[in-house]
């Protein structure tokens, strides 16, 4: 395993005081080799154990070169990178020490590869990696979630809370931070370094580790990373998820995605898929679509608190892109599972966490999804231009006001309301008679004329009266339910 110049530098001051003079770069060399004259020393880091036995160095940009104090200025040039030894360690113990060195880290790096082979857990991953650091390393997921981390450093370390996620998430440029490829610092909660996992040119996930005062141990942890990442990446691409059960977990996911997006799925894998989750057709389901009021990455704290909620609860599936974070929650699965009331859980943790979120009718059949779907964004539609300051849209609250926006079309009232309502409505323009105000309350108290005239505070004889009135007008019908159905519609197309 190549290592860098800073690297071999950070493991030798634990024994002895020395520095590192980079002069073209932080280079990567292999093992070491004494100085001979002669000797080809491309890419090795080679050690001067006496000033008689060299001459003049030039141009050895790929050689790192260790020597003791005493020796330095007589082989310091500006082509040539140098650990210098402070302490008078003989240089055969040196030579020793860097061997180690490249030993363990060799022996480390044959650990990881045996582990990707092996299709090893990330839990393995972080156990073996206490070998080649000396504080806590972690690794998260896209939604704060901690996958693994060096237990042996951190006893103990929990995911985000809410807080703590909103308050990074609503940083201007945060999600800016996927696409860094090298190492670099942050440090909203923590001063970190971190360095993104990518998955197909996709951020996945993040390493980080504490940002140190000691500048070599920040170099020191730099490479480190990038080491750690390279491994971590591959065994992601085996996986395709940090999931521990992420082969059922995800094709559960493919195959909601793909109803979502309109794609058909055959028979044999959606029951492949709800076997291996341990559900059955005739679960029930409904499906939460979640948004929120958040400026900025409004998208990002919707997903955090959508895969929060899949890690609390069984039967929950998160699935969620820029535009939607979606919830499908098998009922049937979750009231068997859990002790809580999902439903009364469920504003809490919506008016809590700053999000609004529309709620499709129960459902049964997974190939359903796409027609509640539909459900939530005909709730968030409707329900915004009626209740805006609302947080939680039930279709169900909305149905009415759907069918009768459907139904009604592009038409205004006068084209396509009952002609009863059209005439008395005119009759009263030019008569000055309430006979639309009278007629409506008629209806909405269930054609009861004394509960009608107290309502409109007159007397029964003057409200049969108008009734009268309006029946010879219109020839009005009210034993016919067509008619009855026809003239509550109409008043509701006026209403809205």
């Amino acid at each position: 395993m190549l290592l860098h110049g800073s690297v071999i530098k950070y493991e030798l001051s634990k024994k002895m005081s020395c520095s590192y003079k980079v002069f073209s770069q932080d280079i990567e060399v292999d093992l070491p080799l004494f100085y001979e004259e002669g000797l080809n020393m491309s890419g090795h880091i080679v050690l001067i154990d006496s000033s008689e036995r060299i001459q003049i160095v030039h141009n050895k940009e790929d050689v790192i070169f260790v020597c003791h104090n005493r020796f330095a200025k007589n082989i310091l040039n500006s082509t040539i990178n140098l650990i210098i030894i402070e302490d008078n360690v003989p240089m055969t113990i040196i030579f020793n020490q860097i061997m180690q060195i490249f030993l363990r880290f060799n022996e480390w790096e044959k650990i990881m590869i045996d582990n990707i082979s092996n299709f090893a857990t990330f839990d393995k991953m972080f156990d073996n990696l206490e070998m080649v650091v000396d504080q806590g390393v972690f690794l998260a997921d896209t939604q704060f979630h901690f996958i693994s981390y060096t237990k042996k450093y951190i006893p103990e370390f929990p995911d985000l809370n809410i807080d703590q996620a909103l308050q990074m998430i609503v940083k201007q440029g945060f999600s800016t931070l996927d696409s860094i490829k090298e190492v670099f610092q942050y440090n909203e909660i923590e001063h970190c370094l971190h360095k993104n996992i990518f998955f197909h040119n996709s951020y996945v996930g993040r390493l980080g580790t504490w940002y140190s005062e000691d500048e070599d141990k920040n170099k020191y942890y730099t490479h480190l990373l990038d080491y750690l990442a390279k491994y971590l990446e591959e065994l992601y691409s085996i996986s395709g998820s940090f999931e521990r059960n992420a082969g059922s977990t995800q094709l559960l996911k493919e195959v909601f995605r793909n109803f979502i997006n309109g794609v058909r799925v055959d028979a044999y894998t959606l029951l492949t898929t709800l076997s291996q989750n341990h559900y059955h057709q005739d679960d029930e389901y409904f499906l939460i679509n979640f948004t929120t009021n958040i400026k900025g990455e409004s998208h990002l704290y919707a997903n955090y608190i959508g895969t929060q909620m899949e890690r609390k609860w069984q039967g929950i599936c998160c699935i969620q892109n820029e535009i939607y974070t979606l919830i499908l929650v098998n009922i049937t699965v979750f009231k068997k599972f859990e002790t809580v009331n999902f439903f009364q859980e469920l504003p809490t943790l919506i008016r809590d966490s700053m999000l609004i979120a529309a709620i499709s009718r129960r459902f049964r059949e997974l190939q359903n999804v796409y027609q509640a779907f539909n459900q939530t964004k005909i709730a968030f539609e409707i329900g915004k231009k009626i209740k805006p300051n609302y947080w939680l849209y039930k279709f169900d609250d909305y149905t009415l006001d759907y069918l009768l926006h459907s139904a009604k079309g592009d038409f205004s009232p006068e084209q396509i309301c009952s002609t009863v309502i059209l005439k008395i409505k005119e009759y009263d323009n030019k008569n000055h008679t309430q006979h639309f105000e009278t007629l409506f309350e008629y209806i909405k108290n269930q054609y009861n004329a004394s509960a009608t005239a107290n309502a409109l505070f007159i007397a029964r004889s003057t409200f049969l009266s108008r009734m009268e009135q309006i029946t010879k007008l219109t020839n009005l019908d009210l034993n016919d339910w067509n008619v009855r159905l026809y003239l509550m519609l109409s008043y509701k197309f006026y209403e809205i």
